[in-house]
C-alpha cells in the first residue's frame, strides 16, 4: 500500500480533490469495518445501509427527490496497516440531520458488526477543507475505487 504525504501530489490525486472540492458536502464521514473484508463485500454493504436511511429518512418516495433533497457522500478507501475504511464527504439536508445522527451512524453496525464511524461538520475554512481531502486522498486505494451514494441510479433502487 502506497501512503502519500499531504504534499506529494499526482493527476490523479489532484482529480479527486478536486471532485471533492465541487462536492457540496454539509459534513466529513468515515466508516470503518474494523474486521477483514474486501472491497467488493465492503461496497455492497455501504450501498445496503445507504438504502435503509434513504427508505427510513424519506419513506418509499427517496428516489423521486432531488439530488439536493437526499442524502449523498464520496467515500475513498483506505487499508494500509489498519482493516478497510473509508472517508469522505456526505451531503445531509439540514431538514434531515438530527434525525440521520439519530437513526442512520447507529445502523451502520447492523452492516458492519464492529464498525465505528464518525460524522462531523465540515470543516469551515478552506485550509482545513484541503487537509481533509489531502487525508483521504493518501491512500493508494484511493486512485482504484471510489465509493458514491451517485453511482446507483433511482431506477436501481426501484428494482431492489
Amino acid at each position: 500500500m502506497t501512503c502519500y504525504h499531504s504534499t506529494v501530489n499526482t493527476p490523479l490525486r489532484n482529480s479527486l480533490k478536486q471532485m471533492l472540492r465541487e462536492f457540496d458536502a454539509s459534513h466529513i464521514i468515515t466508516l470503518a469495518f474494523h474486521e477483514q473484508i474486501n472491497i467488493s463485500k465492503a461496497t455492497w454493504k455501504i450501498g445496503g445501509w445507504h438504502r435503509q436511511v434513504m427508505t427510513r429518512l424519506f419513506r418509499r418516495s427517496f428516489y423521486d427527490r432531488s439530488r439536493n433533497e437526499s442524502i449523498e457522500f464520496l467515500l475513498l478507501p483506505e487499508a494500509g496497516g489498519a482493516n478497510l475504511h473509508f472517508h469522505g464527504v456526505i451531503r445531509v439536508p439540514e431538514t434531515h440531520s438530527a434525525y440521520f445522527e439519530r437513526y442512520a451512524l447507529p445502523r451502520w453496525r447492523h452492516f458492519a458488526k464492529k464498525g465505528t464511524h464518525d460524522f462531523q461538520p465540515m470543516r469551515k475554512s478552506p485550509e482545513e477543507r484541503e487537509e481533509w481531502y489531502s487525508y483521504i486522498t493518501k491512500g493508494s486505494l484511493a486512485a482504484e475505487v471510489l465509493h458514491s451514494s451517485m453511482l446507483l441510479e433511482p431506477e436501481a433502487y426501484r428494482a431492489q
